[in-house]
């Protein structure tokens, strides 16, 4: 338990193997599912997450067999967060209002901040801002209330995020701060500094500071590296690239943008590896040397934002892909693109 509290993922996972273990041998379920809802939370920090489904599936089948309901709720919330996580969005919508609804009935107030927070990621993802907005706010009064530090860093992170996504560049660059400074309060070396300082190198970039956005993301690696969290890895290498691209150091963003799409396809997270492959392509068109290269990232991206019914992600993916066949005089090609994009955009 402490391991975890301090965001040394790996170490509570041999943890609580050995637990799981141990518990199987007294064939006591009820503790049987502790031990596996905890290596299922332990995946899910260290982004590994077909191992974490496994877990936390096996977790909520014992809880619904003892009639466990604040542990099925609970396990219902970070099971639609996996859901997500491996481009599952109806899955994890109908986890997360199940969870929702069991929470509330018994009045468990933490967990239904954990909740709330997904909830508003999956509106902030389908770009339904003011919903998101909601969900957001709420889980940070709840959260603040309850004298929860983690989710109120998380709660900050994610209306950062809100903002970045509305251009609102200084109230996100606000939130991101107020994050970090909590998260570096109550775990260090934890994946939320990481989270943080990556999302302000994203501001960075967007604000033109580009050696200042490499220094930012390279931090994020280091501390995402030394937890083992490989998705927080490949998301800073993704904003590294990003930052190096703008800062003219061409070789060694092709190289951060290979690497965190490697990452990404292992770990099987669609949305993000999607999103790596739309930032690239959108970069990589602009170089004439690098078209076919641009092409097939956004054709990757089109076709997995398409699947996931993110229709604005798929309707730049096409954009940049129609800007591209305009390029090489592929009229037939840029016609059928643009067309797609005036059917998501209007």
């Amino acid at each position: 338990g402490i391991a975890f509290m301090k965001g040394e993922y790996e170490e509570a996972f041999d943890l609580h193997r050995a637990a799981l273990s141990a518990a199987r041998m007294t064939k006591d379920r009820e503790l049987t599912g502790i031990c596996l809802n905890n290596l299922g939370l332990d995946c899910k920090n260290l982004g590994r997450w077909s191992e974490s489904r496994v877990y936390l599936e096996e977790a909520l089948k014992i809880a619904e067999e003892i009639g466990q309901h604040l542990e099925r709720g609970s396990r219902l919330s970070n099971l639609g967060v996996i859901y997500s996580k491996l481009g599952l969005p109806k899955k994890a919508l109908r986890c997360w209002n199940e969870a929702a609804d069991t929470l509330t009935r018994i009045g468990n107030k933490g967990e239904v901040v954990a909740v709330h927070l997904a909830l508003g990621h999956y509106y902030l993802t389908y770009r339904d801002f003011e919903k998101a907005e909601e969900y957001y706010l709420g889980a940070l009064k709840r959260s603040s209330d309850n004298g929860d530090a983690r989710n109120s860093a998380l709660s900050l992170e994610y209306l950062g995020d809100l903002h970045f996504a509305c251009d609102r560049v200084e109230s996100a660059q606000r939130c991101y701060t107020e994050a970090l400074v909590i998260a570096e309060e109550i775990a260090p070396r934890g994946d939320i500094v990481a989270e943080a300082k990556r999302r302000l190198a994203d501001i960075e970039v967007r604000c033109g500071n580009y050696e200042a956005a490499i220094e930012l993301a390279g931090e994020a690696l280091r501390v995402a590296t030394e937890s083992k969290h490989i998705f927080e890895q490949a998301c800073s290498l993704r904003s590294k690239a990003c930052a190096e691209f703008h800062h003219g150091e061409l070789k060694k963003s092709r190289a951060s943008f290979s690497r965190a799409i490697e990452m990404l396809a292992g770990l099987g997270d669609r949305k993000d590896l999607a999103t790596a492959y739309l930032i690239a392509g959108e970069l990589f068109s602009t170089q004439p040397s690098s078209c076919a290269e641009a092409r097939d990232y956004l054709s990757d991206a089109l076709a997995i934002f398409e699947d996931l019914g993110m229709d604005y992600e798929a309707g730049l993916s096409a954009l940049w892909l129609g800007r591209i066949a305009a390029l090489k005089g592929n009229v037939e090609s840029c016609h059928g693109l643009l067309g797609k994009v005036i059917g998501i955009f209007g």
